[in-house]
């Protein structure tokens, strides 16, 4: 495509009263040609790539507006979904929306985290060595120092994305490990219950680091200084070797009921026959305590019939 024709693909950007905020015009000069903002009317995807990038930047630029945004975003979305390599002129301009995570001012936090998310997505499709390896050290960058909880939350979700696909090479995987087992043991963490998630299955189960990893998910949950989102992650983690705490948390009405619920489905996973009362209890107490009691009820009692019918001798 001519520089002259990609230049009049941009949009013009209008504003529109000071107290209304920006609005977005398409402008498409070429006749019979249709401006391509990204979707059609009944909100599918039709992306012309060109396009679509300079969308991007220009929303890396100057921050864009609701259109544009969206437009940028979208094109993301469906390249990552349908498995699109990204060239490399695309791969810069993802790196360049990681490396600066902050953003441009004039993103809305939840924008920000989107497009983060996004381009994280897309540049794990298919990446080269290099691409990998730039990518896992950014996001542990983010992991150790950004000061928003959900870029770090993406940021640890991506870096174990590469390393169950075997793109975590060493010595960044060695590094990466030990600042997860920090941040676990850390008492003020607030991103400790996935981090207790992912090391638990870091080294798999026959690790002999994973029963350490076990039980501190188990005395993080039921230390009741945690927040609750961190105690439900590391009670679900923790599993059989959490059992004693998800009794106590499960029978005691002075915790939170989300919590109550995390411990009941624990109850139903690993519990045994002493369990079948409490829960019996509680299917006939709170309703949000019901919903999760009976099928924790039915997965128990199943498992226990299982376990104690008699194996079938094989025909001779």
């Amino acid at each position: 495509m001519k520089p002259g024709v990609r230049k009049s693909l941009l949009m013009v950007i209008a504003g529109v009263g000071a107290a209304s905020g920006v609005a977005c015009l398409w402008w498409w000069p070429h006749e019979g040609s249709q401006p391509n903002p990204g979707l059609t009317a009944d909100g599918e995807g039709v992306f012309d790539a060109e396009f679509s990038l300079s969308t991007l930047r220009h929303v890396i630029a100057t921050g864009g507006c609701e259109l544009t945004r969206e437009a940028a975003i979208g094109w993301l979305d469906q390249q990552a979904r349908e498995r699109v390599e990204p060239s490399a002129d695309t791969q810069t301009v993802l790196f360049s929306i990681l490396s600066d995570a902050e953003g441009h001012a004039a993103w809305p936090m939840g924008y920000r985290e989107h497009l983060f998310n996004s381009a994280c997505n897309l540049l794990r499709v298919r990446p080269s060595d290099a691409t990998a390896a730039r990518l896992a050290g950014i996001l542990y960058g983010h992991v150790r120092s950004h000061s928003d909880r959900t870029l770090r939350l993406y940021s640890l979700q991506h870096i174990d994305s590469l390393r169950k696909a075997g793109r975590l090479g060493e010595p960044l995987a060695g590094a990466i490990h030990q600042t997860l087992e920090e941040l676990a043991a850390h008492g003020g963490s607030d991103i400790a219950g996935t981090v207790i998630q992912l090391l638990a299955e870091w080294d798999g189960a026959a690790s002999g680091t994973t029963r350490e990893v076990l039980e501190l998910a188990a005395r993080t949950a039921a230390d009741r200084r945690r927040p609750v989102d961190i105690r439900v992650s590391a009670i679900h983690t923790a599993g059989a070797t959490g059992l004693v705490a998800a009794r106590a948390i499960a029978a005691d009405p002075a915790e939170p009921i989300l919590l109550r619920k995390a411990a009941i489905a624990c109850l139903g996973r690993d519990g045994n026959a002493s369990d079948l009362t409490t829960l019996e209890t509680l299917k006939d107490g709170h309703f949000r305590l019901a919903q999760a009691a009976e099928p924790a009820l039915v997965r128990l009692k199943t498992r226990i019939e299982g376990e104690s019918s008699p194996s079938l001798i094989p025909y001779p």
